[in-house]
C-alpha cells in the first residue's frame, strides 16, 4: 500500500477541515436566511416620520359681492304731492342695469300738474303782494282818521241829546200846537165861508130872480164851503196822525239816535285803537302768509325741478333698494318703473352703484366663528368668473347673528381684476385662519386621547431598538384631516399609528 508522507496528511486534514467550515458557515447562512424571511413575511406597522412643514388651516364661505358704496335715489318732495293719495306719474326710465355716467337723466316724472300749481301760485302772489301794499299805505290813513271818528262820534252823541232834550221840552208841544191850530183855523175858515154863503143866498133871495151873476157867486162861494170843510178834515187827519203815529214814532226815533249815538261813542272809545292793532296785525298775517306761499312756491319749484332725477356720479342703475347682497322690491319697481307708472315719494325707488369698490359680504356658521380673526387673508373665487381669483382679507364679522346661527364677513378685496363683476353676483371665499410654516403636525389617527382625560393627548414614539415608547403631547390646532404639535416630538422621529403590541417598560 503506497505509504503516505506527513505533507499528504497535513492536506487531507486541511481539506477536511476547510469542507466541515464551508458546511457550517452554509447552514450559518441559511439559518440567518431563514430568520430574514421569517421578520420580512410579519406585517410591518404604520408609522410616520416626524418632519417640520407648513400648517394652514382655511374656511372656505360662501358670499354675494356687495359694492363699497351705494348711493339710493328717492324722491324727496317736500310740498308735492298735495295728498297722501296723489301719486307721481312716470314719463320716462333708465333701464334696470344701465351704466349711466354723471348727470345723465335716469328717471322722469309727469310735471303738468305741480307746473299748473306753480302758476296759480305766482298769480296769487302778485294778488297778495297789492293787498300788502295797499294795506301799508291805508293804516298810516287810518290811524289818522282815528281821532276825527271819535270826535265825530262825541259830536254825534251830543247832537242827539240835545235834539232830543229840545224835541221834548220844546218841539213835541209846538207840533201838537201847530196842529191843533191848523184844525182850529181849518173850522173858522169853514164856519166863514158857511156864514158867507149864507149871507148871500138871504140877500139874493130877496130878489124874486137871481141873476146869472149871482148864481155864479153863489155857486163858488157854495165851492169855498165845500174846500173849506175838506181842509178841515185833512188838518183834523194830520192832527190825528201826528198825535197817534208821527210824534210816538219821532219820540222813539229820537230816543234810539240818543242811545246809539252813546252806544258809538262807548265803541269807538272801545275799539279804535284796537281796529288799529287789527289792521296792522292782518297786514302782519298777509305779510307771514305771502312769505309762507313764498317758501311753498320755492319747494314746489323744487319739486318741479327734482321730478327730473339725474344720476349723481357714473354707475350702474339698480332698481329698488341695495340690502345684504339682493335689491329689495326690484320686482315691484319693475312694474311701476315704466312710461305712465306711478311712484310714491319718499321710498328708495333705484340705487345707483359706483364698480370702482367692491367687497364680499359672506355668511359664516356659528361653529366657525372661533377660527376668524381679523385681518385673515381670503381667496376670492366669483362664481360666474371661475377662472378669476381675487385676494382679499376679513375685515370684520357682525357682533350679533343676521338670522339665528349666521353671521355675515365683510372680506374685501385687496387685488385682482373685478372688471366683469358686478354687485350681486355669487363667490366663494377661501379664508386662511391659521398659518404657521415650520409647524410639526400629524395626521389625526397618530394621536390619541385617555378615556379619563380627554385634554390629554399622546403617541408612540418608535424607539431604536424598535420598540414602542407611549409620549404625552401637547397639541395646537386642528383641521378635519390633521392637528398641530406644539411639545413632545422632535423632526425626524417615527411615530406608530396605532397602539403596538409591545411597549417598552414603564409605559
Amino acid at each position: 500500500m503506497f505509504e503516505r508522507t506527513p505533507s499528504v496528511r497535513w492536506l487531507i486534514l486541511a481539506g477536511v477541515c476547510l469542507t466541515a467550515a464551508y458546511a457550517f458557515s452554509m447552514g450559518l447562512a441559511q439559518t440567518e436566511a431563514k430568520k430574514k424571511d421569517t421578520v420580512e413575511a410579519r406585517p410591518r406597522p404604520d408609522t410616520i416620520r416626524v418632519e417640520r412643514a407648513a400648517f394652514q388651516i382655511s374656511l372656505t364661505v360662501r358670499g354675494v359681492l356687495q359694492p363699497a358704496e351705494v348711493i339710493p335715489i328717492a324722491l324727496k318732495m317736500s310740498a308735492w304731492p298735495r295728498s297722501p293719495d296723489e301719486l307721481l306719474v312716470v314719463r320716462s326710465v333708465a333701464a334696470h342695469g344701465a351704466r349711466v355716467k354723471k348727470g345723465d337723466v335716469i328717471l322722469q316724472l309727469d310735471s303738468d300738474k305741480i307746473s299748473e300749481a306753480i302758476r296759480d301760485l305766482e298769480v296769487s302772489q302778485k294778488l297778495s303782494s297789492v293787498a300788502i301794499e295797499l294795506a301799508e299805505k291805508e293804516i298810516p290813513v287810518l290811524d289818522q282818521l282815528l281821532p276825527l271818528e271819535l270826535a265825530s262820534a262825541e259830536r254825534a252823541k251830543k247832537q242827539a241829546d240835545e235834539d232830543l232834550q229840545r224835541y221834548l221840552q220844546e218841539d213835541r208841544a209846538f207840533a201838537v200846537a201847530i196842529a191843533e191850530q191848523d184844525v182850529k183855523a181849518a173850522r173858522h175858515y169853514l164856519e166863514y165861508a158857511q156864514e158867507e154863503l149864507k149871507q148871500l143866498e138871504k140877500m139874493y133871495k130877496a130878489d124874486d130872480l137871481v141873476e146869472e151873476t149871482e148864481e155864479i157867486i153863489l155857486k163858488r162861494q157854495r165851492h169855498y164851503v165845500e174846500r173849506a170843510a175838506f181842509y178841515l178834515k185833512v188838518a183834523e187827519k194830520e192832527r190825528d196822525d201826528l198825535l197817534k203815529i208821527v210824534l210816538p214814532r219821532r219820540d222813539i226815533t229820537l230816543r234810539e239816535n240818543s242811545d246809539k249815538t252813546a252806544l258809538a261813542l262807548a265803541r269807538a272809545k272801545a275799539t279804535l285803537h284796537l281796529q288799529s292793532e287789527q289792521r296792522k296785525l292782518a297786514l302782519e298775517k298777509m305779510k307771514f302768509d305771502h312769505r309762507k306761499t313764498d317758501e311753498r312756491l320755492a319747494k314746489l319749484r323744487q319739486d318741479r325741478e327734482a321730478m327730473t332725477v339725474r344720476a349723481p356720479s357714473d354707475g350702474v342703475l339698480y332698481y329698488g333698494r341695495f340690502a345684504y347682497g339682493q335689491w329689495l322690491e326690484a320686482e315691484t319697481l319693475r312694474q311701476q318703473l315704466v312710461p305712465g307708472g306711478q311712484v310714491t315719494p319718499d321710498r328708495v325707488l333705484m340705487t345707483l352703484v359706483p364698480t370702482n369698490s367692491l367687497y364680499v359680504m359672506a355668511e359664516v356658521d356659528e361653529k366657525d366663528l372661533h377660527q376668524l380673526r381679523s385681518g385673515c387673508p381670503a381667496r376670492l373665487t366669483p362664481v360666474g368668473y371661475p377662472e378669476t381669483r381675487l385676494a382679499g382679507r376679513l375685515e370684520s364679522v357682525s357682533a350679533a347673528p343676521m338670522v339665528p346661527g349666521k353671521f355675515l364677513a365683510h372680506i374685501s378685496i385687496q387685488s385682482g381684476d373685478t372688471r366683469s363683476l358686478m354687485p350681486g353676483m355669487a363667490c366663494s371665499a377661501k379664508l386662511t385662519t391659521y398659518t404657521r410654516t415650520d409647524a410639526i403636525s400629524l395626521p389625526l389617527e397618530y394621536v390619541h386621547t385617555d378615556e379619563q382625560d380627554e385634554d390629554h393627548h399622546y403617541v408612540y414614539v418608535v424607539g431604536d431598538g424598535g420598540s414602542a415608547t407611549r409620549r404625552p403631547v401637547r397639541i395646537g390646532q386642528k383641521t378635519d384631516k390633521r392637528v398641530e404639535i406644539l411639545e413632545g416630538l422632535k423632526e425626524g422621529e417615527e411615530v406608530l399609528k396605532k397602539k403596538p403590541e409591545r411597549i417598552a417598560a414603564g409605559q
